[in-house]
């Protein structure tokens, strides 16, 4: 098959556990793009936690952010974006403060909480940028668009008990997801992974069996259940893994790596066999 773009999740998928790209996953990777196949970032993070990554690569496209609400060429010019509506995000944002959720509300390149605790600051050094103290009620912050919300509860059961919450009362009208058993990521209803993959394919000309697309969590699940080739990765849920076409190695072991050897080696390997 020839694929003409791969889509990577970036967190417990391109990256290790360290937050690393390892030798071997950036060799592949600058293998993949000599073979005329676009490679793109689809991630949950903001743009600026994601550019360094698509640097490191030498990647020329794409980064899609906010789990879809935002794409941006690598340039950092727009090139769509999907906001919360305006209404729902000061619901989502009274309701976490009413039950004391510790909230992160995404702007564009920003992202901002009431205050800088022990849950800010391990999320700032785990994406490497610093976010806004407002240091006050957050229904006082008043931003035009909000493209993300993002719940951080690290206790088990306020997790799943507000994740339910919110999915039940606002699954109809939000996307509500994960990427870990500590986030609930709240976007626009028909903003997800899946939905700004389709259109960015669409628009660059490419039919969805050419596309692939690699991921590890729930966040992953409507780009890899799209592509015409969705690969999970082996630290990925059973329910995700379940939607998959093929499953990798982990990201502990350069999963995405091993991937996109194995297809790219074979579409060589076939090409020659024709000629």
């Amino acid at each position: 098959m020839d694929y003409k773009l791969v889509a990577l999740d970036l967190d417990n998928t391109l990256l290790n556990n360290n937050g690393e790209i390892t030798l071997a996953t950036a060799e592949v990777i600058q293998k993949v793009q000599k073979c005329d196949c676009e490679v793109i970032i689809v991630t949950g993070r903001i743009f600026p936690a994601a550019i360094d990554y698509a640097r490191q690569l030498k990647l020329t496209s794409a980064i899609i952010s906010h789990n879809g609400a935002l794409a941006r060429r690598i340039n950092g010019k727009i090139i769509f974006e999907n906001p919360i509506p305006k209404e729902l995000a000061r619901e989502i944002i009274s309701l976490a403060e009413e039950h004391g959720l510790h909230l992160h509300i995404y702007v564009g390149d920003d992202f901002y909480f009431r205050y800088r605790n022990g849950l800010a600051e391990e999320y700032e050094n785990s994406i490497g940028v610093r976010g806004h103290e407002i240091g006050q009620r957050l229904t006082k912050f008043n931003p035009d668009t909000i493209h993300k919300l993002l719940v951080i509860e690290e206790d088990k059961e306020r997790w799943h008990y507000y994740k339910n919450y919110l999915q039940k009362h606002y699954g109809s009208r939000l996307n509500v997801t994960s990427s870990t058993d500590s986030f609930i990521e709240i976007m626009g209803g028909e903003v997800n992974k899946g939905n700004s993959l389709t259109r960015l394919a669409q628009d660059w000309g490419y039919s969805q069996r050419e596309v692939v697309a690699i991921g590890d969590n729930f966040n992953d699940a409507e780009m890899l259940k799209w592509a015409g080739l969705g690969i999970a990765m082996e630290n990925a849920p059973e329910e995700i893994r379940s939607l998959a076409d093929r499953i990798t190695a982990s990201n502990e072991d350069d999963g995405v790596a091993k991937a996109l050897e194995h297809l790219f080696e074979t579409a060589e390997a076939e090409e020659v066999q024709e000629a």
